[in-house]
């Protein structure tokens, strides 16, 4: 069913991780879930097809984009070669005005949708 897709997910509201799940499987995706930034970074530096976190993960409400700009660095040249996709989402929208201007894909979490993100 999967074919190879897979998405590394790590965001701070765990409620949100099975309807996450079943948009990635209705997309035809494995989702790995990160609970930790830490582990975050671990998980990124394997090939995945997705990479979906939230920008402050581990810091929620706060505007630092610094997780996702760690992990951003360790995919961007997978995403810029187009074998993988990132996408940082957020609620705080100065994270995401900030991460967009450090070139780092973000949305506000709310508008977010892993359809549309993926084209489904």
């Amino acid at each position: 069913m999967f074919d190879g897709l897979t998405a590394l997910v790590g965001v701070h509201d765990k409620d949100s991780i099975p309807a996450l799940d079943t948009a990635f499987q209705l997309c035809e995706h494995k989702v790995t879930v990160a609970r930790t930034h830490e582990e975050m970074l671990r998980l990124a530096k394997e090939q995945f097809t997705c990479y979906l976190m939230d920008l402050n993960f581990g810091s929620p409400n706060s505007p630092d984009v610094t997780p996702a700009e760690q992990v951003y660095d360790l995919v961007k040249e997978r995403v810029g070669s187009g074998r993988s996709v990132f996408m940082g989402i957020s609620n705080n929208m100065q994270a995401v005005a900030l991460a967009r201007t450090k070139g780092i894909p973000a949305e506000d979490k709310g508008d977010f949708s892993v359809h549309r993100w993926l084209g489904a």
